[in-house]
Formats: structure tokens, sequence, C-alpha cells
């Protein structure tokens, strides 16, 4: 007679694994390692660890149970246990080349490199997939940069390069390795090339800051640390290391701000415009969370004459086309000056203002912007008329402008590759059309009075230098056009790649490959194989393969640094992986320090504290490697860009190149809606 899964749990809890029942067949241990793998998906990692502790008293030499132990072991951060399963299992199966690997980062994490070393040797002998041999080559490198072995560590990087030439994590590593040689050449080549793979890859990017001052080069450093201080603003641990690296700077400073500098508008007096649509209050120069900055200076030039209206007194000035007008808070007396052209001033007001262009079509060109925590100090044209509206310390920019007229710069800003193939752009402006007209009947920025900000905690939207002309096509080719189901307007979203299957269960894998992961370990394969050729996001060749699989390595300091000031938990302990979604994406994670622990909730969270506006998604398996008992390093290894929410736009363009049209793409990932017109009122 079989136990309860109660009493199983039960037993093994007051026996002390040691409780065996009467009969143990294959359907108990196959009912227990599904109920196990539901705890993991669920973030209950002790009920999935006293699962598999179970099915082991049932049969000790289970391998799938011994495997999936030790990957649970080593999620709740006890890398002393997972050892014995990984050298169980590698007993169990001696030619298991996954289980020599993470008996490799098992030895490392307890800082036993030695034993490391023979276990990542011996899973590189094994190794008969490249992604296998990939993560042995990698984990190689890491441990000997550990252990000193500065050339080594090059060479095994380099073969890890060598099996993955699209991996931004190894040429970090080569990066390093040289760096610590003292090869800064090679070292910023190497660096460079990871950045190029990978663009998000920050760690990178602030390894080529070090490098940079360490050589003297201190105006590329500054620019390297004023880049990532602008993706944390809050955080005052980049404000300190700009302000140092200041110091050191040339008098070319403003020079070398990585700003966009434009002369004149390309809206011009007379140009075409769209159809009428509903008016936007769009509030510009937003952070990740949807916060605007404040101005206190910009210059202006308008592509058509144009009127300034003060919010109380009405029209009480005009200006001609092409002419550059400034205006500037004086934080003194909490006025607005407007300034002409020749610089005398006009106009002042304690109001808010208004700049608006006697022709519609006519884009006004908003310049030298100086902002005390503004992310885009660059010169932007926009559609529209601009609203500057008071604020305690300056004033925040607000865009008029018609939804047609936002989509084309929505969509030329999110749909980031070099894609001519009309049907997926034509797909993507509804989405992006959909997007905006839900965010208006479920306001983000209500208490602002705001339709929408500008950056991705609504849309990105940078303005018309951002524009494609393809863009411009596809929303002309789709005027109005909108997903709804069931007669309301769907939350459309979209994302880079799913790399498998879309949050919402749509999958972008062939027919005879959508077969879900069944096991804590199938899950962790799947973050680290190599995906199939067959993927709709693969069809087309033209999406980077970052985007698809990706690997990063960072460093614990940095994400103890914003888990204390924004956590307070102190020193950082370990994090422990919570809940999944159906297709993997982990949703909670926990934060464990000395001072107690906190539960992150969301991707927007957890993304915060492990690498701020450059994690990819938060579908990816995690090692951690310790320093004592202290984490030193995270590698994480990832799969896919974005939410993974609605539309996939690499999906999109395989579709599209298999010459689906528009209509039977959105389809695909909106099941159950239809295609509804609005017409502007």
């Amino acid at each position: 007679m079989k136990m309860t899964r109660l009493a199983a749990w039960g037993c093994a809890l007051l026996a002390g694994l040691l409780c065996f029942p009467a009969a143990a067949g294959g359907d108990e241990r196959e009912e227990t390692a599904a109920f196990a793998y539901g705890a993991y998906l669920a973030g209950n990692l002790q009920e999935a660890e006293r699962s598999y502790r179970y099915i082991l008293t049932l049969q000790g030499d289970d391998a799938k149970a011994t495997t999936n132990l030790g990957l649970i072991l080593e999620d709740l951060g006890r890398p002393e246990e997972a050892l014995p399963q990984w050298i169980k299992a590698t007993m169990l199966d001696p030619k298991d080349a996954f289980a020599w690997t993470q008996r490799g980062w098992s030895y490392m994490a307890l800082e036993r490199y030695r034993q490391a070393r023979e276990a990542f040797s011996k899973a590189r002998e094994l190794a008969v997939s490249s992604s296998t041999l990939f993560e042995a080559e990698l984990g190689s490198g890491l441990l000997e940069l550990s252990d000193g072995n500065r050339k080594l560590a090059l060479e095994r990087f380099g073969r890890a390069y060598a099996v993955n030439s699209f991996s931004a994590s190894a040429l970090y590593g080569m990066g390093l390795a040289s760096w610590k040689s003292k090869k800064y050449s090679e070292a910023i080549n190497n660096l460079r090339n990871s950045l190029t793979q990978d663009p998000l890859a920050q760690e990178s990017q602030i390894a080529l800051a070090e490098v940079y001052a360490k050589i003297g080069e201190t105006d590329a450093a500054w620019q390297s640390l004023r880049s990532l201080s602008s993706r944390e603003p809050d955080n005052p641990y980049w404000a300190r290391r700009v302000e140092a690296a200041e110091k050191y700077v040339s008098e070319r400073r403003q020079e070398l701000k990585r700003s966009r500098r434009i002369a004149w508008p390309y809206l011009k007096e007379g140009a075409a415009a769209l159809p009428p649509s509903k008016r936007l209050r769009v509030g510009l120069l937003a952070v990740a969370d949807g916060r605007q900055a404040s101005i206190q200076k910009m210059s202006f030039v308008s592509g058509s004459a144009f009127k300034i209206v003060d919010e109380k007194l009405g029209s009480i000035l005009t200006g001609g086309p092409l002419q550059q007008w400034e205006i500037l808070f004086r934080k003194e007396n909490y006025i607005y000056e407007v300034r002409n052209p020749q610089g005398i001033v006009v106009h002042s007001s304690r109001q808010g203002l208004a700049l608006v262009p006697f022709d519609n079509a006519a884009g006004v060109l908003v310049k030298n912007i100086e902002s005390a925590a503004g992310p885009d100090e660059g010169d932007r044209e926009l559609r529209g008329s601009l609203e500057l509206a008071p604020a305690a310390d300056g004033f925040k920019l607000v865009n008029h402008v018609s939804v047609e007229e936002h989509t084309i710069s929505a969509l030329s800003a999110s749909f980031p590759w070099n894609i001519r193939l009309l049907d997926a752009l034509d797909a993507h402006a509804v989405v992006t059309r959909t997007r905006t007209y839900y965010l208006l009947e479920h306001p983000l920025h209500s208490d602002d009075k705001l339709d929408l900000c500008d950056s991705r905690h609504c849309q990105i939207y940078p303005g018309v230098q951002s524009e494609l002309g393809l863009a411009k096509s596809a929303v002309e080719a789709t005027l109005g056009l909108v997903v709804k189901s069931a007669g309301k307007i769907r939350d459309a979203l979209s994302h880079a790649a799913c790399g498998h299957a879309t949050e919402d269960g749509v999958s972008d894998a062939p027919a005879d490959d959508r077969r879900a992961p069944a096991s804590v370990q199938e899950m962790v394969l799947f973050t680290r194989g190599k995906p199939s050729k067959d993927l709709l996001c693969f069809v087309s060749g033209a999406v980077p393969p970052a985007d698809i699989r990706w690997t990063r390595v960072l460093d614990a300091s940095l994400v103890e640094e914003r888990a204390k000031r924004s956590l307070k938990v102190g020193k950082l302990l370990r994090l422990i992986p919570g809940r999944r979604s159906a297709s993997g994406r982990l949703a909670t994670l926990r934060v464990v320090g000395e001072d107690g622990e906190q539960t992150l909730v969301g991707a927007d969270s957890i993304e915060r504290l492990l690498s701020p506006g450059t994690l990819r998604s938060t579908f990816f398996s995690m090692h951690t490697l310790y320093r004592g008992t202290r984490p030193k390093t995270f590698v994480l290894f990832g799969v896919g860009t974005g939410s993974q929410r609605g539309m996939c736009q690499a999906g999109a363009v395989g579709l599209a190149s298999t010459g689906k049209k528009f209509g039977a793409i959105l389809e695909h990932y909106f099941p159950d809606s239809e295609l509804v017109k609005i017409t502007a009122k």
C-alpha cells in the first residue's frame, strides 16, 4: 500500500531521513519528484529539499533525485551540503559531465581550488555538448583567476570564447586576466569587445573604467563612470566615484559628455502631418521607475513660428522659426526667465509656461539641458508642443503630442535591429499603439497629471531623432489599429526575445521542442543550453545572440552595497531564488544579511539589486562563489531579454521572415483577440 504524500513528508522529517515505507514503488517516486518540482517553482525550496531527500530514502542510488537535491542545496546557499550530492552523482554516473561541472562549482564555492580544478578538468574531458564545455571552461577561468594563476586563467577564458564566440563573459574574463597581468592594451581590447557582444554587460564597463583610471586615461574613466551613474542616479556610490574622477578630468569636460548635439530641427514649417489622433501628456527625462528629473536650464529652437503661453497670463510672446531661445530657473527667487535670441530677459514668471509652434507638423528642438540628476543631457527634437511645469528645484518638461506621432518614436526606439520585414514592424506598431491606449485607461502617473513618461516604465520615447522611415510607414499602414479582448483594450506588451516561450504561454519553439522543463535539473540545463536554431527568435538571423542566451559575472560587493543601502540587511550572506513562473522566470528573491532578510518581489526590484538597467531578464540560474562565508561573485546563466510578456519581437521577425502577415503575427502572440480601429474624436 502506498503512503500518502503528507505521511511521506512527516516520516522523512520525524525519522531524520531514515523512515522507509512498506512499499516504495516507482509511481510514488515520480509523484514525489513532481511535487518537489512544483515546490521549487513555488519558491518552497525547503519542501523541495525534503521531497528529494525522501526519494533518496526510497532509493539511495536515484541519480535524478541526487542531482536535483544538489541544485536545491546550491540555491539555498549551502555548498558544503551540495558537494556530497555531486560526489555521489559522479559516482553513480562517472561520465556525467554536468555533474562534474557542478562538483567543480561546489569546490570553488568552498575555496577548495585543487579539487575544483580536477572536477572541471574531468568535465572538459567528458563534455559532449558545447554548452557544458563552455561552462566548464568559464568555471576554470574564474577558478584560476581567484587562485592567482593569471596566465592559465587567460588560457581558460580564451578556450571558453573559442567554444562560444558570442560570450561576453568569456571576453570579460580575458579582460580581467589581462588587466591583472598588467597587459592594459589587451585588457581594454577584450573589455571593449565584451561590450560589443553584450552592451548590457555592466561588469565589463566597470572594469574598463578601472583600467582607464589605472593607466591615467582619466577622461575615458570619467566618461565610463558617468554612464554607470546614469543607470543608478540615486546610488551615492557612483556619484562619489564620478566626483572623485572629475578632479582629474581635462578642461574639455562639456565636450567629453556623451550627448547628442543637434544644430537645427529636422521638422520644418510645412512638413506633412499625420492624421489627427488623441493628444498625450508625456513626461520627459524620466528614470527607469518613471520619476522625472527637474531641469534648471535649457535652450530651444522651433521649426516654425511659435508662441509662449503663460499659465495665468495667456499668450505673451511670439518668436520666429530657427531662432535659439533660452529658459532658466532662478533658485534664489523661484523665477522662470525667458531669454530671446539676443540673451535679453523678455519674460519672468512663477507660473508654468508652454511653447506652442503655429505649425502642428513642426518640431521643437530642446538643447543644452542642465539637470541635477537627469538621465539624458542630449539634445532632442520633439513633435507637438512643450509644457514647462513648475517644480521645487526647477521645472518638469512635458510633451503634448498625438498618439500616432508618439508611436513613431516609441516604435523606432523599441525595435532596435536593422529589420526591413514590414509585417513585423506593422505588428509592433499595433502593439505599441495598444499599449499607449491601455495606459490612458490605466494611468501610472495620474498624480502628476501625465498620461505617460518617456522611460521604459511606460514606453521609451526619445523624440524625432530616433525615428525611422520604416517605422513611420508602419504607423501609417496601421493607423488607429489596436488589439482588444472581450471588447477591452489589452495590456499589449512586447519584449526583445523570449528565447523559447513567452510568459503568457505562447511557444516560439518548433513543434517537437515544446516540452516544458519538468525538473530542477531540466530548468537549469535549459538556462545554460544552446537553444535550437529552429526557434522563431533565430529564424531571421538578425537577432543578437546575447538577446537569447547570456551569462553575467557579478561582483558581490556591488550587490551588497545596494542591499545595505536600500534593504537595510547589513553585510550580505546569501541570495536565495524564490518563486518562479511556469516559464522559469524568477518572481521573488530572498536577500539574507547579517542584520536580517528581505524578499524582493517582481523583475524590477530584482534587477535594481543585481544589475540596474542591465539585467536582460529574470529567467536565470545562478552560482554563488564565496570568500570565507561571504559571497564574492554571482555567476548568472540567463535566457531572453525583456519582460517576456506579450509579443516577442525576435519571434515576430521570425514569423515575418516565413511570410506571415502582421495580423497572423498578432494572432500568434495575442490569441482570442481582435483588431479594432480607433478613430479620432
